[in-house]
């Protein structure tokens, strides 16, 4: 059986929203969210920090390339 982990999770909402993270608990709620972020380094930047506080990996949201 998988364990479920903790992690930090940098996404995009739909459209032209800013880029942002968010500390997702094991079970799947979510228990802080950023700010947002004008580039996806900037919010990944501020993830990996907070991760390396945490001690749980990041996990990114891969953008679609058209």
């Amino acid at each position: 059986m998988k364990k479920n982990r903790s992690a930090v999770e940098v996404y995009r909402g739909r459209g032209a929203q800013p880029w942002r993270y968010r500390v997702v608990a094991g079970n799947g709620e979510v228990t802080a969210a950023s700010e947002g972020y004008t580039t996806r380094w900037s919010a990944l930047r501020g993830a990996r920090r907070l991760a390396a506080h945490l001690d749980v990996p990041v996990k990114e949201e891969m953008p679609l390339c058209l």
